[in-house]
């Protein structure tokens, strides 16, 4: 093997892409047709997060060596990172059949199913791969994970400590072991296992994202919200958008029902009120609570610089929530009351801009947030110089926050 790609492998082990790259491309000026060089390149400029690169490099390998099942296990690597599963399966699919007695297509492929919230699939998927390899590491790792989301916890548990045993040095093991324990509401031992995987490999991006959960999840308030966090999660998207759509349908019967019945009348705001708070917290909840994860010495090291400033943002509009809400239970502002909520609602779109893997989708939530927080400023105006037409555009606010909320919880997951 030419001494270049020997080198790009190994610092991609490492976690070193950017290095692993500029190796690959010394071997492509060497050998511009190793298809080998072109996956290697594929694979260092995926860990840097250059995703349309990287699956054009991909497709280069395939295209020179199409018969390598190899190739095709790159591209669908590439193309799931990318969020992009459908061709992900597709390529994955073509490899197993180059070549279905090679362990690691199967571990692909049920990582695959993984992210698609398959998890029956994902854990069959993986038992193909162990019947070939007993021992093969991401199989059981991804068996152990998808069993853990199915509610099958002693075998997953099982499944993950006998990896542990064979390999206590496997960064991915600790981090899928962590995740499984979080799982079942054992933070402190989950705390452990994410800070050894990330002091085995400190790249590691799962590990980094379970050390800050563990550390959010100290609080009582969070803790639960995580558990609800937990059971979507083993949904399909679809069965998501069900228990959403189901869950607003159920609350708009209950509030009618409840305005039908003059000895519930008083108690209809307070209802509102707290099921608008529980569907804020699920927007802005992860995000807020990153501020508790910053002040905690290790979490401040963990958190990326768009999680802080998330952070940040959501905590000034909370801030402005809360001085309208002061004023107006002063009596210095007698509808400071509905700014202030508008402020929190505003969360939804806000919070959402930073959600987002997908440059674009970024973009659409920031346009859109803006567009919101000037709708929020227009009707504000309005009010103070007492214009009618203001209030008039409330509706189209509230639509707008409905809408947008069911539109982004959607793209959300199927960018997942």
């Amino acid at each position: 093997m030419n001494r270049h790609l020997e080198r790009s492998i190994q610092l991609l082990q490492h976690s070193r892409p950017k290095l692993a790259e500029e190796e690959a491309r010394a071997a492509l000026v060497q050998e511009p047709g190793e298809s080998l060089a072109h996956a290697y390149l594929a694979l260092a400029l995926n860990a840097q997060d250059k995703h349309p690169e990287a699956i054009a490099a991909a497709k280069e390998a395939v295209g020179l060596a199409p018969d390598d099942s190899y190739n095709f296990y790159v591209l669908a690597a590439v193309q799931s990172d990318a969020g992009r599963l459908r061709d992900a399966r597709e390529a994955i699919n073509q490899a197993i059949e180059i070549d279905p007695f090679d362990a690691d297509n199967f571990g692909a492929s049920a990582a695959i199913f993984l992210r698609e919230s398959q998890h029956e699939k994902a854990a069959e998927e993986a038992a193909k791969g162990l019947e070939i390899d007993p021992e093969h590491e991401q199989c059981n790792n991804i068996r152990g994970l998808a069993l853990s989301h199915l509610g099958r916890n002693n075998e997953a548990g099982l499944t993950l400590d006998s990896n542990l045993a064979r390999n206590p040095d496997n960064a991915n093991t600790h981090a899928v072991k962590g995740w499984h324990l979080l799982r079942e509401g054992k933070t402190k031992q989950a705390y452990e296992h994410f800070k050894e995987s990330l002091r085995l490999k400190p790249g590691n991006e799962s590990a980094r994202m379970g050390l800050i959960e563990a550390i959010k999840a100290r609080n009582l308030f969070y803790r639960g919200l995580q558990k609800y966090f937990f059971a979507m999660a083993s949904l399909t998207p679809r069965m998501r958008m069900g228990v959403i759509f189901g869950s607003y349908i159920l609350y708009r019967i209950i509030v009618s029902v409840m305005n039908s019945v003059p000895a519930l009348n008083p108690y209809v705001p307070w209802f509102i009120y707290t099921y608008l708070a529980f569907v804020l917290s699920t927007w802005i909840g992860p995000k807020l609570f990153n501020t508790v994860v910053f002040l905690h010495p290790l979490g401040r090291q963990a958190l990326t610089k768009r999680e802080q400033w998330a952070s940040v943002t959501i905590l000034g509009f909370i801030g402005i929530s809360a001085g309208f809400f002061a004023s107006y239970f002063s009596g210095s502002l007698y509808w400071g009351h509905l700014p202030a909520i508008w402020c929190l609602l505003l969360l939804v779109p806000v919070s959402t801009f930073f959600s987002f893997d997908d440059r674009r989708n970024m973009l659409i939530a920031g346009a859109i947030s803006t567009a919101m927080i000037s709708l929020v400023a227009l009707i504000t105006l309005g009010i103070v110089y007492n214009q009618p037409w203001s209030l008039e555009l409330l509706p189209y606010f509230y639509y707008s926050i409905l809408g947008y909320s069911i539109a982004a919880n959607w793209i959300h997951h199927t960018e997942r």
